[in-house]
């Protein structure tokens, strides 16, 4: 069994991996991250884990963007061959649209919700229902033959599995520092709601980041869908 090799890849510079690389670092893990904004198109046959980021962008941006289509191939490629794939909102969104699922505007969704999994307990470690972090204005449908995982009250789906690929709508990745960074334009009001909030939900959330990788570097072991 070859070392494992986490590929992450970056659309924009404040869409880092964020809390993820603390995650694999205090698991000894080896990972790189590749900055698709910077036009690099990295060779990933060694990699054995890929992680799909965030970004404004949308999946349909694949003319200002040519690397979104790209990616949707990787995936395919990676899920293909069996190798475990996590995609973060706009990466949830890659993964739907690469088995054919539809990706359209929805309610946007800025700062804190709550988010329950549908088959309570599915995804051990994580509690039924949880308060995470958002910041999307599009949504994904479900491809055909895949599973979805956690919904929420004005977004349905917010995770969903199809073979080796888990999409997340939400961002459990996020650090105080990202919240400060991604909302410093908005309101005032918001801004400060948005800091009580932080403060209140960001440990459990952090945990929540760690039990999802666990469970992506484990090979979604257990997994019911696969």
């Amino acid at each position: 069994m070859r070392p494992t090799l986490v590929a992450i890849l970056e659309h924009e510079p404040h869409e880092s991996a964020g809390l993820i690389e603390a995650d694999l670092r205090g698991q000894g893990v080896v990972w790189k991250c590749h900055h698709l904004y910077r036009k690099e198109l990295p060779t990933l046959e060694d990699a054995t884990h890929l992680v799909v980021m965030g970004g404004s962008m949308s999946v349909h941006d694949h003319h200002c963007y040519p690397f979104l289509a790209w990616e949707r191939d990787q995936v395919k490629v990676f899920v293909q061959s069996g190798r475990p794939v996590l995609g973060i909102c706009l990466g949830a969104q890659q993964i739907a649209s690469a088995f054919g699922g539809a990706v359209s505007s929805c309610h946007p969704e800025h700062g804190w919700s709550e988010v329950a999994q549908v088959r309570p307990g599915e995804i051990p470690g994580i509690p039924e229902r949880f308060q995470i972090f958002q910041f999307h204005g599009e949504t994904f449908e479900v491809p055909s033959g895949g599973s979805l995982l956690c919904t929420g009250a004005l977004v349905k789906n917010q995770a969903f599995a199809i073979g080796s690929a888990v999409g997340i709508q939400f961002h459990p990745e996020i650090s105080g520092e990202m919240v400060a960074d991604w909302t410093k334009d908005m309101d005032k009001e918001i801004r400060e709601k948005i800091r009580k909030s932080t403060a209140v939900y960001l440990p459990e959330s952090t945990k929540i980041c760690s039990t999802i990788i666990n469970w992506f570097l484990s090979g979604w072991r257990g997994a019911f869908w696969k």
